[in-house]
């Protein structure tokens, strides 16, 4: 697995861009690696063209695949990368098609029009025919009809070529619709508007990129495949096959009778020119020429196969279902594991089944009498469950973390890859400290401060200008408007290529950025904010003191403490800019008061900062919330014109959400879990630790957490002492626990959940590629907390409401082996890696608590001894590993829910 090879070799580095795809380059591992001749065919030239795939069997929905690209026509225009690539000349489109030898009407492209294509010497007679009655595209000009609507249907008709979804139904892909608001055509087999899984609020959200290509000929991203659970019109499934199709854009032989403009020069900025690029292209050399046949013959097409569907298994299977509730710490893993169940990989007369949900209602349904049981009997939790009238037992189950995701271009629109967060700026990011608006000094200084006020309204009514106005946060104004401004960023990513050749900070940088967050009662949230408030610097920038920039805390936060950082609590509104007399409903006019509100401020009233905040619902909406390059925010005031009965139109408000941003052009930060990260091929930060470290999520970087771990010696639960958590040792760690009674069962059920626990803490451990292994994102349990599982699943069996201590020497203990000395960061040529300061007077007075801290020099004992020989294949455990799941089919996690409930979205 390459993820575990990486832990003999970290190195703490600030942030920098890397090339995506790298790690399969360096490593040889890509599934798909073709190089052929491709043909210009407009100019006589020839490329040797290399794609390369990552990986291309036993994927999941959304899952993204790293493309390489090499020996390609350089781009055009290639700055201007707006409308996902709309404006570059020469790009490669990309896009997931259905069939392993797909046509043009079975791949997902909005670019559909047969105006281009229509006039390539080598296009059928039928596309020849077509195009020539076409006055240009969409132009209804000679389109027969007796009126508009007519023209624009037989329009459609001729130069739309279908996109043909998997139930037969032809899409035109046209987005406009009649004067009524009604699709141009709605047949049941042909539709003139998109597939209905293609765009949300009018917005597509397909896959599709057109990259551009360097001077090199190279290029290098990821690529998000779909399952038919998220695009039903594609249809692709384990059984329905699917391909990636690679199409390079180039100059096509025009036919006889083609415009002038085929066949012409590009027009936009040249290969490797700093200039912004323009608007002003040569069409036929764009991405409306995929469709043409001299470009689609020298396609790449790379067969995808994705993993089995899990969603019916309990509707076939005939067992009896086993249900766990609870943390999204083990989502990932349970996916993997539910699936091994359901596919018969593992032998069990029960099928588990896994749900999504807070820990805190785990905890409490664990505890609450629904009639005559209780609510649940399996939950899992990083927190004990207290108060039960059942004695409880708590298996370590997961050994993972919280995280933040990132999907962050910098000012040359290349991936970023590595980044930094220190406590301090995750306490800016959850306090809403940052400014949404700012004004110069010079307008401050000169003007007064907009408040709404109808005497202020009638001022500037009477001056017929808002020249002696404007509106900012009254309490951030002096902050920076975003972390990418923010000085303490800036130093502790020194690399990170944030502004472009003019110095100035590149456009993705420049507007205000709130972090995707979960709004639940998780405990994943409660880490993370203890791990904020255990910091001193970020503690005292919390009680008020201004950082080294003098940037402060926004008020409303201030003096706030652990578990209170996830919260809307800034109440601040935008007064909306003042209606000048002339305006109307139809077309308001407004004076021009810099900072002011929008209509919907006016209307609605949200507070500026709860419109700008990105929330989700789940650890997993917060991962593919980065995927859909855009968050929850609803900064546009949007409208929509409804005719009313008397044929007028009332005009409808809303707040809504911005576009996806382009690929290229994304600055997003996601508070999510390190498998949900993994699952999704996202980048992580890597989070500055007690002992000043820059740590990241990697193998090994959990376990050597442990040694700051504190464990109650009744529960067995953990969680970590963050003012010991040094060295090599990633400070968001976390471990979920299944809880489950061990009196009150019948002895059926309760077998059935000790089996489930015993897999989760033996088979279940042995990272590798195949759904009956561990997912990445995760670190293998130490065997002192597979012993605490297993003595927990005893007592479950066994039914008669013993709750089993913990190991008393931690749950790092001394491990297998006779080694005692070797650790993770002497393997990395650093012997004091500080895991585990000398004792202090604070750690003094815990002795006295239940609760034991953990022995630090069983993290790198027990590491070498048992997991680099499970890496390597050497001993007893890797064989048996081997013996058990078979050969690596893949290179990452290929499966995707087990279940989906009510409480997914």
């Amino acid at each position: 697995m390459r993820r575990w090879s990486r832990v003999a070799f970290v190195v703490v580095i600030a942030a920098a861009p890397l090339t995506v795809g790298t790690a399969q380059a360096q490593q040889g591992s890509w599934a798909y690696d073709q190089t052929k001749q491709i043909a210009n065919a407009g100019r006589s030239e020839s490329f040797d063209a290399t794609v390369k795939v990552s990986r291309t069997s036993n994927l999941f929905n959304r899952q993204q695949v790293a493309i390489d690209l090499d020996g390609f026509k350089p781009t055009y225009n290639a700055n201007n990368i707006v409308n996902n690539g709309t404006y570059l000349e020469y790009p490669v489109v990309v896009m997931q098609c259905r069939g392993t030898d797909p046509t043009p009407e079975t791949c997902a492209n909005e670019r559909r029009s047969v105006y281009y294509p229509g006039y390539d010497k080598a296009a059928s007679q039928d596309w020849r025919d077509r195009a020539r009655l076409l006055a240009g595209p969409g132009n209804t000009t000679g389109i027969p009809g007796a009126d508009f609507n007519e023209k624009m249907r037989n329009l459609l008709t001729i130069e739309q070529v279908p996109f043909v979804a998997q139930d037969g139904t032809n899409y035109l892909w046209e987005g406009t619709v009649d004067a009524t608001g009604q699709p141009w055509l709605d047949e049941p087999a042909r539709k003139s508007y998109p597939p209905p899984d293609t765009a949300d609020a009018g917005t597509s959200v397909l896959a599709t990129r057109s990259v551009p290509i360097r001077t090199d000929g190279g290029a290098e991203f990821l690529f998000e495949v779909r399952q038919r659970v998220s695009q039903p019109s594609l249809g692709c499934t384990d059984t329905e096959k699917c391909s990636i199709v690679v199409v390079p854009v180039m100059d096509m032989a025009c036919a006889e009778g083609a415009p002038a403009e085929c066949g012409g020069a590009p027009l936009g900025t040249e290969p490797g020119g700093a200039a912004g690029g323009t608007n002003t292209i040569n069409n036929w050399v764009s991405q409306r020429e995929w469709l043409a046949e001299s470009n689609w013959r020298n396609r790449f097409v790379v067969p995808i196969e994705f993993a089995p569907d899990p969603d019916t298994c309990s509707v076939h299977d005939q067992r009896p279902i086993l249900p766990v509730f609870g943390s999204e710490l083990a989502d990932v893993a349970q996916q993997r594991w539910g699936s091994a169940y359901c596919a018969g990989l593992r032998s069990a007369d029960y099928l588990p089944l896994y749900t999504q949900g807070s820990e805190y209602d785990g905890r409490r349904q664990f505890t609450t009498m629904l009639g005559d049981s209780y609510g649940q009997n399996a939950v899992l939790t990083t927190q004990p469950v207290t108060d039960s009238p059942r004695p409880v037992v708590h298996a370590p189950s997961a050994l993972t973390g919280f995280t933040v995701a990132f999907t962050a271009d910098d000012a040359d629109g290349r991936q970023i890859q590595e980044m930094t967060l220190s406590p301090r700026l995750l306490a800016k990011l959850l306090t809403q400290s940052y400014t949404p608006s700012k004004v110069t000094d010079a307008i401050r200084n000169a003007r007064t401060r907009f408040t709404g006020a109808p005497d202020q309204v009638a001022a500037i009514t009477a001056a017929g200008n808002g020249n002696g106005f404007y509106w900012e946060h009254p309490a951030l104004f002096h902050n920076p408007s975003s972390i990418w401004e923010d000085q303490e960023f800036v130093a502790l990513n020194p690399d990170l290529k944030l502004r472009n050749s003019r110095g100035v900070l590149a456009d993705q940088f420049q507007t205000y950025l709130a972090p995707v967050v979960f709004q639940v009662q998780s405990d994943i949230i409660v880490d993370l904010t203890r791990y904020i408030v255990a910091d001193p610097v970020a503690r005292a920038w919390l009680d008020g003191k201004a950082d080294e920039q003098g940037m402060v805390v926004n008020p409303v936060w201030q003096g706030t403490g652990e578990y209170e950082l996830y919260s809307l609590l800034d109440q601040e509104a935008r007064p909306p800019k003042p209606h000048r007399p002339d305006s109307s409903e139809q077309q308001p006019q407004y004076y021009n008061v810099p900072g002011a509100g929008d209509e919907c401020d006016g209307q609605f009233g949200t507070p500026l900062l709860t419109r700008q905040a990105n929330i989700t619902n789940s650890a997993e909406a917060s991962a593919t919330a980065l995927l859909d390059r855009r968050g929850s925010a609803t900064p546009i005031c949007g409208f929509t014109d409804v005719p009313t009965q008397n044929g007028d139109l009332d005009r409808i408000y809303s707040e809504t959400k911005v576009t996806p941003a382009d690929f290229g052009k994304r600055a997003m930060l996601s508070v999510t879990t390190v498998p949900h990260a993994r699952l999704y091929e996202l980048p992580t930060a890597k989070l500055v630790n007690a002992g000043g470290q820059a740590v990241a999520p990697d193998p090994g970087t959990m376990v050597n957490a442990l040694g700051a771990a504190v464990q109650d010696k009744t529960t067995g639960t953990i969680e970590l002492d963050y003012g010991r958590v040094t060295g090599n040792a990633y400070p968001g760690t976390m471990i979920a626990f299944t809880a489950v009674p061990s009196s009150g069962m019948s002895t059926g059920v309760a077998a059935q959940y000790a089996d489930f626990i015993e897999f989760m803490a033996t088979d279940g451990q042995h990272p590798g590629e195949n759904i009956t292994d561990l997912p990445p994102g995760y670190d293998p349990l130490t065997p002192n907390l597979r012993q605490q599982a297993l003595d927990a699943a005893r007592a479950v069996r066994e039914q008669k409401g013993e709750v089993p201590p913990p190991p008393e020497d931690g749950p790092l203990g001394d491990g297998p082996g006779t080694n005692t000395d070797s650790t993770v960061d002497n393997l990395n040529g650093n012997a004091n890696s500080g895991v585990g300061p000398a004792q202090t007077a604070d750690d003094e007075a815990k002795e006295g608590d239940p609760r034991s801290v953990a022995q630090t020099r069983g993290a790198g004992s027990w590491w070498s001894r048992w997991t680099l020989p499970l890496l390597f294949g050497l001993g007893v455990l890797a064989a048996l590993a081997a013996f058990v799941v078979g050969a690596a089919t893949r290179h990452d996690h290929p499966v995707r829910r087990l279940i989906r409930t009510a409480l997914r979205r």
